[in-house]
């Protein structure tokens, strides 16, 4: 940011929606004034010294072009104020330039470029086109990143200060612009080749590189020959998909998976494996996906194995033979059916910036089916439990189902130590099953992020539905999942031994159709001084209290709005509880919660699980 001459306003460049631009802050009214609103990087104005024109950087150049995603070299731009026009001053093509500054009286600028291999000093006089060196520092004016300041001038002085890299550091120094030796130069000249390394010890003494390139010159790009790129996969990283591990005063379950992701140099083709096994060998699952990312529009294909658990259950009587003699019984039968999808499909992904695409894809789906009784039994009335036993039941034979899409998403969320910081996410999309079932599914999420430091908030509001004459048949959603509501641990709803159906069942939480909302208070606990309560140079952690509900459902008359748990109504669930996430090296989330679910009949009060995942939602 910079004041200027008259002190009214303040000129910025600012970041919004991905996109970089010139802004003026007028400071009496509060109004933000954009000046530059195009898809190429405004960057680093300052203000000439009347307040008529502002120098700037910007990628504005033939080899940019957004539309595949390419961008060209920063070059010095000007704008004037009074009439809104934009200039590129055509100097130094081909090389960066950073850091814009006019002189005091305005008609001239210094800037820093690396158009001779080292960053240096440069003026160029506006009036006549004339630019000269200033500089042949043999390390650069440079800071630590492309884009960090190096050079400011003193307004009413002309007195410089610029950034120097020297003796492994960076120091700062000032000068008046009469100690520099102007030495022209071809102001359309850049030298791009490979430079000299520097020496350690800041003499210019030949390195054993200088000597050996001197012996055993470059050989002319004439000579060389060009051949297609052919990419080869490699392995980039291993990482688990969600594992988690649960237990309370019933049970514990647990479930794990891992992940392999492959590419080529340029990750212009990936892809990406996975495997996950909750529970039993028949509940494994897993998934294969390439991705190519030559063009801006990214495609892929897939194909992928995927367990689906749905459980029904009824009271019933029976008769049981104990110590020889036939006594009645209640008997809780639930009813586990499974379908298996295995699912060939294909997708495109089209970005429209960097935080909005568009997003479509086809698929072709067999659903196979398992189905199996598995009976608790109680003396008559159900003061006592007996035991229990499972056996499988025929099933229907296997569909086929043929679906489409296509969604609009965005985001534009910066990513803390461990779950999104600041920003927003969002996903809408509509997709059409046909073939042995006919539906519609929507998705509709939105997630906000606030970050008030030392705290962060984050909402989120998804909505999940399958609508229209067989929307019930597959794909259901349990609300129970860590990611969803904390606190209802499938297992231990599973178990819950109340015959009267007085206790909180799986149906009631499983729906074709789902409403989920949550709230999470974020505090960085560990990791870097400038954002955590405690500085710690590895272990990164966030501290998390939060409030879960959600609702699932499959028809709309079943809906109960009730907080009691007795009965087969779909209610609506809450939870509230505390968790730390723990960002293990960057490669998985870690993350221990205890939780209270507030319908918790007969699951004692409250569960402590485990969850691994790739970061909180």
């Amino acid at each position: 940011p910079g004041w200027s001459p008259d002190g009214k306003t303040i000129l910025l460049s600012g970041l919004r929606n991905g996109q970089s631009d010139i802004y003026l802050y007028h400071l009496e009214s509060g109004e933000l004034e954009q000046l530059t609103d195009d898809e190429f990087s405004d960057l680093q104005p300052a203000w000439s010294p009347d307040g008529k024109k502002v120098a700037f950087i910007s990628d504005r150049s033939i080899t940019t072009d957004p539309g595949i995603v390419t961008f060209g070299s920063y070059r010095l731009c000007e704008y004037d104020m009074e009439s809104g026009s934009l200039s590129v001053i055509p100097v130094i093509p081909g090389a960066d330039i950073f850091n814009p500054q006019y002189t005091p009286d305005g008609n001239s600028i210094y800037f820093v470029s690396a158009a001779t291999g080292i960053r240096n000093l440069y003026e160029y006089d506006i009036r006549s086109g004339e630019l000269n060196r200033l500089t042949d520092f043999i390390t650069g004016i440079s800071g630590i990143s492309d884009l960090s300041p190096v050079l400011s001038v003193a307004r009413d002085t002309g007195l410089i200060t610029y950034v120097l890299y020297e003796k492994k550091g960076y120091s700062i120094y000032k000068a008046s612009p009469e100690d520099f030796t102007r030495e022209p130069a071809d102001e359309t000249f850049t030298d791009l080749s490979a430079a000299s390394l520097v020496p350690v010890n800041g003499r210019n003494v030949p390195t054993v590189v200088d000597i050996n390139l001197s012996r055993n010159p470059l050989t002319d790009e004439s000579e060389f020959s060009i051949k297609p790129y052919a990419g080869k996969f490699g392995l980039e990283a291993v990482s688990s998909v969600g594992i988690g591990v649960g237990y309370d005063q019933t049970n514990t379950a647990a479930a794990g998976g891992v992940s392999f992701l492959f590419s080529d140099m340029l990750k212009r083709n990936q892809l990406f494996a996975a495997a996950r096994v909750n529970g039993r060998i028949i509940d494994a699952g897993g998934q294969l996906v390439y991705l190519n990312q030559k063009s801006r529009l990214n495609w892929g294909v897939s194909f992928s194995h995927i367990p689906y658990l749905y459980i029904r259950s009824f009271l019933t009587d029976d008769v049981g033979v104990i110590d020889g003699d036939s006594v009645p019984l209640t008997m809780l039968v639930q009813m586990e059916q499974r379908i298996f999808q295995d699912q060939l499909s294909c997708f495109a992904i089209f970005p429209l910036s960097k935080q909005l695409r568009f997003e479509a894809g086809a698929s072709a789906s067999m659903y196979s089916f398992r189905l199996d009784s598995v009976n608790y039994y109680y003396t008559y009335g159900g003061s006592y439990y007996l035991g229990e036993n499972r056996s499988q039941l025929d099933a229907p034979e296997s569909i086929m189902l043929y679906s489409a899409y296509v969604a609009y998403v965005g985001d534009n969320s910066y990513f803390g130590l461990t779950s999104p910081l600041r920003g927003y996410r969002y996903r809408f999309q509509v997709g059409r099953t046909d073939g042995a079932s006919r539906y519609w599914g929507v998705i509709a999420d939105y997630r906000r992020y606030f970050f008030f430091k030392p705290v962060g908030l984050a909402f989120r509001v998804t909505h999940f539905g399958q609508y229209g004459q067989d929307a019930d048949d597959y794909n259901n959603v349990f609300l129970g999942y860590p990611y969803y509501v904390r606190g209802y641990n499938y297992n231990s709803l599973a178990r819950n031994r109340c015959p009267d159906n007085s206790c909180l069942g799986v149906n009631q939480i499983t729906g074709s159709k789902m409403l989920l909302a949550g709230a999470e208070l974020r505090l960085p606990f560990t990791g870097p001084r400038r954002l955590s309560l405690i500085k710690l140079r590895y272990v990164y952690s966030d501290l998390v209290v939060f409030a879960d509900g959600g609702l699932a459902w499959h028809r709309f008359d079943n809906i109960g709005f009730s907080l009691n748990p007795a009965g087969e109504e779909n209610i609506p669930i809450f939870s509230v509880g505390a968790s730390v996430r723990i960002n293990l090296l960057g490669a998985i989330i870690l993350e221990p919660y205890y939780a209270l679910p507030l319908q918790n009949r007969g699951m004692g009060l409250g569960h402590f699980g485990i969850f691994i995942s790739g970061g909180g939602w």
